[in-house]
C-alpha cells in the first residue's frame, strides 16, 4: 500500500522519500521499491553493534535486517538515494563516530543524518520524560560527553563527511542536551503537511 502511495505521488511529480527500519526489505520488496520510482530511502541504524541497535529498536534481529536491506537496495535499486538515520542516545554515544566513519567508507550509502533523542512516539506527552527511569537509556546522562560527540560529528562534517545535518542544527543539539527545558516544543505539529505512518501502522 505504501508503494502504491509512492506511485501516486510520482504521478503528481512529487518527490518521494521513505524512512524505515528495513525489517521488511528483502529481495522481492527491493524490486518493488525499484519499480515504484521512489527517490530516496533512509534506513534507521543507531549502532554498528548489533546488540545495541536491537536493544534501542526493541526488536531482536532488526540490525541484521537493516544490513540485509542495504545490500538488497544496492543490488536491485539502481539510482535510489540511500541514507542512514541515527538518533543520538545515551546507549549509543560511544558508537556514533564509528557509524559515521563506516558510512563514509561505504560506497553504497549516500548520507548519514542525525536526530537528537526525543520522547518515544505513541507515549503520552510528558515534558519531563527524560527524567524517568524507563528512559534513562535514551537520554545522555553526561551532557558534556554528548556535546563532545556532537563536536566530533561537526569536525567530520567540516572535513567532507557524508553527514547531511547543517552545522547550526548540530550546534542546537548541543544546547538541547545541556538545557533541554529550553527546547520544549510549544508550536503546532506539521502533520497537516505530511503523511506519517506510525510504528503501529496508523496513518496520519
Amino acid at each position: 500500500d505504501i508503494l502504491e502511495l509512492v506511485r501516486f505521488c510520482k504521478s503528481k511529480n512529487f518527490k518521494t522519500n521513505i524512512a524505515t527500519n528495513g525489517y521488511l526489505i528483502d529481495k522481492e520488496m527491493s524490486k518493488k521499491i525499484a519499480d515504484s520510482g521512489l527517490d530516496s530511502l533512509i534506513v534507521s541504524l543507531d549502532s554498528l553493534n548489533e546488540e545495541a541497535h536491537d536493544y534501542l529498536r526493541g526488536v531482536k534481529g532488526v540490525y541484521q535486517k537493516a544490513m540485509d536491506a542495504i545490500g538488497y537496495l544496492d543490488k536491485f535499486c539502481n539510482g535510489l538515494y540511500k541514507g542512514i538515520c541515527c538518533v543520538i542516545y545515551e546507549a549509543n554515544l560511544d558508537d556514533v563516530v564509528k557509524l559515521v566513519e563506516w558510512v563514509d567508507r561505504d560506497e553504497r550509502l549516500n548520507s548519514i543524518y542525525f536526530m537528537a533523542a526525543m520522547q518515544p512516539n505513541n507515549t503520552p506527552l510528558d515534558v519531563e520524560w527524560r527524567k524517568k527511569d524507563e528512559y534513562r537509556f535514551l537520554w545522555p546522562s553526561d551532557p558534556c560527553k554528548a556535546c563532545s560527540v556532537v563536536d566530533e560529528i561537526i569536525r567530520l562534517k567540516k572535513n567532507g563527511s557524508k553527514i547531511t545535518n547543517q552545522i547550526c542544527q548540530l550546534e542546537a543539539f548541543k544546547l538541547y542536551y545541556q538545557y533541554p527545558d529550553r527546547f520544549v516544543k510549544n508550536t503546532k505539529c506539521n502533520m497537516d503537511s505530511a503523511v506519517h505512518i506510525s510504528s503501529c501502522g496508523d496513518i496520519f
